[in-house]
């Protein structure tokens, strides 16, 4: 279960990225980045009835049910007048200090042993299981300082399930395959079978009900009848065949060392 926090105080603009976002203050005192979706024509808006919301909160409740590590999340209000031009909801993400981006140009199996390997492909599948094809260096945050294994968190969702404007239709014509669009290669070199295969087997068990997480997330987002049915399916469809999409994909990822 998410939060819903209203944003209290405008922290600034975000300049990292395409998306906009915005440091903000919550009710609760914290400290979140709030990212506006875009509408099908590419303008940033607020407000309800958003694919792009319902990909982030969605992802996020998974991915907290399976042991992919991920920030915490809250569905953000925020009033008229806080923010020029943007009110409404906003996907918000609790600002992480002492965690910085993968630098642009790295993939993580090249540095996995400062990382559990473990998790690093249970993120892998994860991806699979979304068909989440925007996994990028900037997507993954790592702690600046600390010991081994160094720990990390996978943030921006918003292109999961194919994509940020997905419909009904095409979203059940993509629930097979692997999710291969060139921004993954940030995997690039994963070729461990055997945790490939453990991580899948985990998200299946983990993810036996997926019905509940895209109730509360289409409850939030405003997201209509037929899209959340239509999503239920295509999260059952790709959970049932996780451990064969899980090894197609890191046999290409091991192809593009």
């Amino acid at each position: 279960m998410f939060h819903r926090i209203t944003a209290t105080e405008d922290l600034g603009a975000i300049s990292a990225g395409s998306q906009p976002k915005r440091f903000v203050k919550g009710d609760d005192c914290r400290k979140y980045v709030a990212k506006w979706p875009y509408d099908a024509a590419g303008a940033s808006h607020g407000g309800i009835c958003s694919k792009e919301l319902f990909n982030e909160l969605c992802a996020s409740i998974l991915a907290e049910r399976v042991g992919v590590p991920v920030p915490e999340f809250a569905l953000l209000t925020v009033p008229e007048g806080l923010v020029a031009s943007i009110a409404g909801l906003c996907f918000g993400s609790l600002y992480m200090d002492n965690y910085e981006a993968l630098p642009d140009g790295s993939h993580i199996a090249s540095a996995i042993e400062e990382y559990d390997g473990a998790t690093v492909y249970l993120l892998f599948a994860f991806d699979e299981l979304l068909r989440n094809p925007d996994r990028k260096p900037g997507d993954i945050l790592t702690m600046a300082r600390g010991g081994r294994p160094r720990r990390f968190l996978a943030i921006d969702h918003g292109n999961a399930f194919t994509g940020s404007h997905w419909d009904s239709a095409h979203l059940l014509r993509s629930s097979q395959g692997n999710a291969t669009d060139d921004s993954r290669w940030v995997f690039r070199g994963l070729n461990d079978k055997s945790l490939a295969a453990v991580a899948a087997d985990r998200i299946v068990h983990a993810a036996a009900d997926v019905r509940e997480a895209v109730n509360e997330a289409a409850a939030a987002s405003g997201l209509a009848d037929v899209d959340r049915a239509s999503a239920h399916a295509f999260l059952e469809i790709r959970r049932d065949a996780m451990v064969s999409l899980t090894l197609a994909a890191v046999a290409k990822a091991a192809e593009t060392i």
